[in-house]
């Protein structure tokens, strides 16, 4: 909680500044704030009873304690649109019964819930598009010698990669969270070809805000087979850790039969369905080695 607290006091209070968690929790605030307030002044102008202004606090209140205790700002924060969209039908519905029940303003309360879950709702499904697979929709890179991007530079394997980059003289960018403070970088601050970028690769704003310029393959749908490429061998004699950056195709081919290879990603099985792109293992035709 301190190194939070520092880290957030560090970073400012613009909205750009704001982590992902931070800012969907103020924009649920938002909408459901402006939905009480509107509900609880519709209701006194044309709906009959007296009412509180302690009606239209509770909602939104309400609301981002049972988005929390659902764990729409935990577990499910990389879930898919639909699992988001029924946990804050949940927790809106929940919310809505229990002020129901204590305030007996069956007016107020529903128009609040309808007011709010259609725009709460929306966002999460818009934010979830797989715009990734549209044919329309390519990616491109801002330039052809842009920086390394190393999403989560700050942990132990992102450390040691930056530092194998850095002195293979490449311009190294860091995306990260930064949960546990800057000291894992401090090395790498100042150099000329480091820069860091503070904040959560599950926010698509300050994700986009890192790649751009970053060095990436050319073009996701139809890429170029004039691309650089680079092979590695890897040796249980010198055992080693291969990092594939973002952005990057990748393939394998075992050198020995006997030979057990081991993956491993930073994205969930959820988020890596939307990032599903296979090309033909000759595309590049890399494969000068003989397969076995």
């Amino acid at each position: 909680m301190f190194n939070y607290i520092r880290s957030r006091i560090q970073r400012g209070y613009s909205l750009l500044a704001m982590g992902p968690n931070e800012a969907r929790i103020l924009y649920d605030l938002t909408v459901t704030a402006f939905s009480a307030g509107g509900s609880f002044f519709f209701c006194r102008l044309f709906v009959d009873g007296e009412r509180s202004i302690w009606q239209a606090l509770i909602f939104p209140l309400g609301v981002v304690a049972g988005n929390t205790a659902l764990g729409l700002y935990s577990r499910f924060r990389t879930a898919s649109g639909r699992r988001k969209a029924v946990c804050l039908a949940i927790s809106v519905g929940l919310v809505s019964f229990l002020e129901w029940s204590l305030l007996a303003d069956a007016a107020f309360v529903l128009l609040s819930a309808l007011l709010a879950l259609p725009l709460l709702i929306t966002a999460r499904l818009l934010l979830n598009l797989p715009y990734t697979r549209h044919k329309g929709l390519v990616v491109k890179a801002a330039r052809q010698r842009g920086p390394v991007l190393v999403i989560g530079g700050a942990g132990y394997i992102g450390t040691h990669v930056v530092e194998q980059l850095l002195a293979d003289g490449q311009a190294v960018r860091v995306l990260d969270r930064l949960m546990y403070g800057r000291q894992p970088l401090t090395d790498f601050i100042g150099q000329r070809n480091f820069e860091l970028i503070e904040g959560d690769a599950t926010d698509i704003s300050r994700l986009t805000y890192a790649m751009q310029g970053a060095s990436r393959i050319d073009d996701w749908q139809k890429p170029s087979r004039s691309l650089e490429v680079t092979r590695y061998v890897l040796s249980a004699v010198k055992p080693a850790v291969l990092y594939i950056p973002a952005g990057f195709a990748n393939g394998f081919m075992s050198l020995n039969a006997e030979t057990r290879l081991l993956f491993f990603s930073t994205a969930a099985l959820e988020e890596s369905k939307n990032d599903d792109f296979r090309f033909d293992a000759r595309y590049w035709n890399i494969w000068d080695i003989v397969e076995r």
